[in-house]
């Protein structure tokens, strides 16, 4: 008995304090920061990640190789990326613009890759609305049985002058849908209900991640505020939605010695039971 419990011990002791191995996955420059990563739920095998300002990593082996390259678009690639794969092998990276033919952060771009980012799309632009500025988009996936199985979503924040502490410019949340794996998007609307200021720190509304319940019901999750937000979908269509303010956090802007700015946002992996 006495060996049986010492063997027993020695294994537990050993699972306690065994650790994953580390890997590097940038293969050049000292920039890399505000990082997304992703994984196919078709084939585990393949891991995405990106990183400002215009970082693509992607894996093929689990992740224990990587490689390197830049992201590029004619809307122009100007970080906050956010990595995403539906349930249908393609790959999404969504991130903010600087357009050669427009302005800084006119407009949130989601690009599109079907062979685990070797080759892109020039991507979609979302939210153009002059003069305001679109930033800190998240992606989500519907990937529930039903109808709307495969639906992309996003969500930002959109600011009347980025940076601004005047009392007349104020910062809300964009909501916008795909039903054809990012090739159109839905005209935004807004479903935060309530405004932020536009300084970028505790008091602005941002951070917006979207997320899909096991029936397809939409919710959302932004800083300053806890909303939980339910949208009505009836016939596949966004035709209204229902709030509800859960609470008050100041999470956007986090105070960590030594660290200059902790302020990405909460996220939820696609396809979780939100019952749980």
């Amino acid at each position: 008995m006495k060996q049986v419990v010492f063997v027993v011990l020695l294994l537990v002791s050993v699972n306690l304090f065994s650790q994953y191995q580390n890997v590097k996955i940038n293969t050049s420059g000292s920039d890399h920061e505000e990082v997304s990563i992703a994984i196919n739920p078709k084939n585990t095998n393949q891991v995405a990640g990106g990183a400002n300002i215009k970082y693509f990593y992607s894996s093929s082996n689990g992740g224990a190789a990587w490689s390197q390259k830049n992201m590029t678009s004619t809307l122009g690639v100007w970080g906050d990326p956010c990595l995403l794969y539906d349930g249908l092998n393609n790959l999404y990276y969504g991130h903010l613009s600087d357009p050669m033919s427009g302005y800084w952060i006119d407009r949130i771009v989601v690009q599109k890759s079907t062979d685990n980012g070797q080759t892109w799309n020039d991507g979609a632009g979302i939210g153009y609305r002059y003069p305001k500025e679109q930033d800190k988009e998240w992606l989500g996936v519907n990937m529930s049985d039903g109808p709307y199985k495969n639906h992309l979503y996003v969500t930002w924040t959109e600011f009347d002058s980025y940076g601004s502490s005047g009392t007349s410019d104020s910062s809300r949340i964009l909501f916008s849908r795909s039903t054809d794996q990012g090739t159109n998007w839905m005209v935004p609307v807004v479903v935060s209900d309530r405004s932020g200021n536009c300084i970028d720190e505790d008091n602005t509304v941002e951070g917006a991640v979207p997320c899909v319940g096991i029936n397809g019901e939409i919710f959302e999750y932004s800083g300053v505020t806890v909303c939980l937000l339910r949208l009505v979908i009836p016939a596949g269509l966004c035709t209204g939605a229902i709030f509800t303010s859960c609470g008050e956090i100041n999470a956007m802007a986090l105070q960590i010695p030594m660290y200059f700015l902790l302020n990405q946002p909460i996220t939820e992996r696609p396809g979780a039971d939100l019952k749980k």
